[in-house]
């Protein structure tokens, strides 16, 4: 994953996962590139939507799975004896 899992709640991964596949569909229908007086412009990148989309997926699901509704975060602070 290029991107850290940040903190975030089940529900708010489950609404950028909707975003996300929405903005595919989108894609999917209108295409990636079109042209304005022979200008060729590209409107998103189908690949960098996939890769969101699989993030989002494995975060709702590791949320999902979690026992606590959410990721667990522990702490340690080493000690020095010295």
């Amino acid at each position: 994953m290029p991107f850290p899992a940040p903190a975030i709640s089940l529900a708010q991964a489950q609404a950028q996962l909707t975003l996300w596949l929405a903005a595919e569909a989108q894609i999917s229908t209108t295409g990636q590139e079109y042209s304005v007086q022979g200008r060729a412009y590209r409107a998103a990148d189908l690949g960098h939507v996939a890769e969101r989309i699989t993030f989002y997926q494995q975060l709702v699901d590791r949320l999902s799975n979690s026992p606590r509704g959410g990721v667990r975060v522990r702490r340690a602070v080493p000690l020095d004896y010295l």
